[in-house]
């Protein structure tokens, strides 16, 4: 009976040690693996900060040329209305007192519609 469970004893033994085997190659196997994925991810996240950062500096000169020239055109436009509000002054004095320059397009002035005007 002491031999039966001898035998039984080593041949447990043998399959739990060759269980054990097969489970240490295993989780060698997917360690390895498991290594060589987390090195691959740590390349795609290095890559993706790199074009992040590429795509922020993009951004933030396209958005300061923009601004720039946001600025230009609110300035070039303010000078402008400048310039027309001055132009539109002069020729509603023009109007009202009858008065006209060479450079000014001939404007027809009625005296019955000047005199109103002043009055």
């Amino acid at each position: 009976m002491n031999e039966r469970m001898n035998a039984h004893v080593v041949k447990a033994r043998k399959q739990t040690g060759q269980q054990g085997q097969e489970i240490t190659a295993a989780s060698s196997s997917l360690l390895a693996g498991i290594k060589k994925h987390k090195k691959q991810m740590q390349i795609i996240i290095e890559n993706l900060n790199r074009e992040i950062s590429k795509s922020k500096e993009y951004v933030d000169n396209k958005f300061s040329t923009v601004s720039w020239e946001i600025q230009d055109i609110k300035q070039h436009s303010s000078s402008k209305i400048s310039r027309l509000s001055a132009k539109l002054g002069d020729l509603q004095t023009k109007l009202v007192t009858g008065t006209s320059d060479s450079t000014s397009p001939a404007v027809p002035v009625r005296n019955d519609v000047r005199s109103e005007a002043v009055q």
